[in-house]
């Protein structure tokens, strides 16, 4: 039985490995250390889109490549060989893959086109302050009012929200949970700034009685909490990912580093 990857999956992961390894260096990512500029590369972004790649594991209906999550894992590995100044885990994991998966065919056509051409930022707020879980939300509650809710409550450490058009969110109900995409220019949204030792841009998310629509309600009561579960398990997934191109390419550098180097002259 064969265990390697296909051909298809090979091609996705060398495109990637030679867009990232000619746009990002060490020199170029120095520059957004200390918070000196927001670590978001525009123009590699869109370079990213123009491949393709952004919608490699979105379904070819919407622009996508049509592929699934191994491809997709492949893509954030690159990434975190690479650390690229890029949201691409919050964008095509976190929300993009339960708005394919759960959203409506009216929900897929409004946002997943522009998931692919980069032209719409999607992310996701998955954790407050004591609950690490967004299938189970504490803090953040919903009543209904008409087809939408009115939300408050607090989401923290949300990667990439001051850019973001809509963000994914969970939120407590009477009779179960939502899961809520939450545009956050709403009124009654606010958004301050957090730091990370990565640099990225997080933010602390805080709603007081905001009003999501109808058409943002990705999944009412009674399936919510399973949407929320599956964003979580996907985004540790890729995480987990990440993290292989991050220790990959570490290994390989400290290998360069200690065969080429002199000591004591």
């Amino acid at each position: 039985m064969d265990f390697g990857f296909s051909e298809r999956q090979r091609e996705v992961q060398t495109l990637a490995r030679q867009i990232l390894s000619r746009e990002v260096s060490p020199e170029k990512l120095a520059a957004y250390d200390e918070y000196r500029l927001e670590r978001f590369d525009a123009g590699l972004w869109g370079k990213l889109a123009e491949a393709g790649l952004l919608g490699v594991a979105v379904e070819e209906a919407y622009g996508g490549m049509g592929f699934g999550f191994t491809e997709l894992a492949l893509l954030v590995e690159e990434m975190g060989r690479s650390i690229a100044p890029l949201p691409l885990l919050p964008h095509t994991v976190s929300a993009a893959l339960p708005v394919q998966k759960f959203g409506s065919a009216t929900l897929k056509e409004r946002l997943l086109p522009g998931v692919v051409g980069g032209t719409s930022l999607l992310t996701a707020g998955l954790l407050e302050p004591v609950v690490e879980d967004p299938s189970c939300p504490a803090s953040v509650t919903a009543s209904s009012d008409g087809d939408g809710y009115r939300v408050s409550g607090v989401k923290s450490c949300v990667p990439f929200a001051g850019s973001a058009s809509r963000i994914l969110i969970s939120a407590r109900t009477g009779t179960g949970v939502v899961a809520l995409l939450l545009d956050p220019t709403a009124p009654g949204v606010s958004r301050t700034a957090q730091q990370y030792t990565t640099f990225e841009p997080h933010c602390e998310l805080s709603m007081n009685d905001a009003l999501v629509v109808a058409e943002d309600v990705l999944a009412g009561p009674e399936n919510g909490a399973e949407v929320m579960r599956y964003a979580s398990l996907q985004t540790l997934a890729a995480l987990c990912a990440h993290q292989v191109g991050v220790t990959d390419q570490a290994l390989r550098m400290t290998a360069s580093y200690t065969s080429q180097r002199e000591q004591f002259g």
